[in-house]
């Protein structure tokens, strides 16, 4: 006579949030979608489950003794709404969900960037200075994210002793930002 292998029976409680919890017997080693489905219920597409409190568990978790699953509503996402554009653009108004990063912010809105250009994050409409972030950077409701082109420091400073040169020499006044762009890209371009 040959051995045969014994199969365990555990013990699981089962139900759908707001409705009676049953305890069901299955053989050891189930998992969770055959727990699921054996017990009669069916995964909606608005529910996680929850099992032993704990959401985000796959249909092919094996299940163990004592094991308490909750088929429930999932949570509901709260939006925040955040500005994004570029200098001298638009501001755009989007949403995204709560926590969301710079990243996703840019996605959302269909804007991609180059090395570039640099992002900055105004918070309370401007009451507060901006500062410089990254791709990572966690966003909040109201959050203003502007992005500009880097500005090299060295060229700044050339474009400023160009702008002095010309004032002193022609008696002319103008500032670095309002020197012809050819002009400036002329000399900016000699090495």
């Amino acid at each position: 006579m040959g051995c045969m292998a014994e199969k365990n029976t555990i013990f699981i409680k089962i139900g759908r949030m707001g409705e009676k919890v049953k305890e069901m017997a299955y053989e050891d080693g189930i998992t969770l979608g055959d727990a699921i489905t054996k017990s009669g219920y069916s995964l909606r597409t608005d529910e996680i489950i929850e099992l032993n409190g704990i959401a985000n568990f796959g249909l092919s978790w094996r299940l163990y003794n004592s094991n308490v699953i909750i088929l429930k509503n999932k949570p509901v996402q709260k939006l925040i709404a955040v500005k994004i554009g570029r200098v001298g653009q638009k501001l755009l108004n989007i949403s995204v969900p709560e926590h969301s990063t710079v990243m996703q912010c840019l996605f959302k809105a269909f804007i991609t960037t180059s090395a570039d250009e640099e992002l900055w994050l105004h918070e309370n409409e401007n009451k507060t200075p901006g500062y410089r972030v990254t791709m990572g950077t966690i966003v909040h409701s109201g959050y203003t994210i502007i992005i500009e082109e880097r500005v090299d420091p060295r060229r700044e400073a050339i474009l400023k002793a160009i702008a002095e040169f010309i004032e002193n020499e022609t008696g002319m006044g103008c500032t670095w930002q309002e020197l012809p762009f050819s002009y400036a890209e002329k000399i900016l371009a000699i090495k």
